[in-house]
């Protein structure tokens, strides 16, 4: 703006180029405050569609939240248990006797078992019958997921043997995911097996 007032005060000056200094004022000056009124209708304008923006973000992340808390509800019409030995010997080999049973009027899937990190720190997996088709660490669920995918069909039962080896000392006990129809809805029960020193 200071530049502006210097021309008009030269041309004050000198009458004869009036309107010539004057128009170049005129101009050097409108230019800066058409261009700070067009920004101040972009941030108008550029606020507005951030705040719409955000509030589109936040209903579908609440409907996100809906949808995944549905999806990750436990599964209904099925029985699971586990059978584990309570103790074992440091290097014995036992099994772990997953059993579903289905009580839906329709089939179901037993799509994974999930074995907690704390559980496996101690009892390491060797194999499983009915083999599983994959494992792999989940890191944000401390699991590891053992894939199958079986069928089950109305009022029938299925068994998965996990052959375990106690592969050291130690207090072991953590979950196991029934995961039924999905990835993410499970029922969890529990397991622990204390693993002593072996009598020599």
């Amino acid at each position: 703006m200071r530049r502006c007032s210097l021309w008009l005060f030269l041309a004050r000056l000198q009458h004869q180029a009036y309107h010539a200094v004057s128009e170049d004022a005129k101009r050097s000056c409108v230019a800066p405050a058409v261009r700070l009124a067009a920004w101040g209708v972009t941030v108008s304008t550029l606020g507005k569609t951030l705040a719409i923006g955000c509030g589109l973000m936040a209903l579908v992340l609440v409907a996100g939240l809906v949808t995944l808390c549905f999806l990750a509800s436990e599964p209904t019409d099925v029985e699971v248990s586990v059978e584990a030995p309570s103790e074992a010997n440091h290097g014995d080999r036992f099994v772990v006797q997953a059993q579903v049973r289905n009580t839906a009027d329709r089939r179901q899937v037993l799509v994974d078992l999930d074995l907690a990190d704390t559980y496996l720190e101690g009892i390491a997996i060797e194999r499983a019958e009915p083999p599983f088709s994959d494992a792999r660490h989940v890191p944000i669920d401390n699991t590891v997921s053992y894939s199958f995918d079986i069928p089950i069909g109305p009022g029938e039962e299925t068994t998965v043997s996990f052959y375990a080896y106690a592969a050291h000392v130690g207090d072991y006990q953590g979950r196991i995911d029934f995961c039924i129809n999905s990835e993410i809805r499970c029922i969890t029960y529990r397991l622990r097996t204390i693993v002593r020193e072996a009598n020599r």
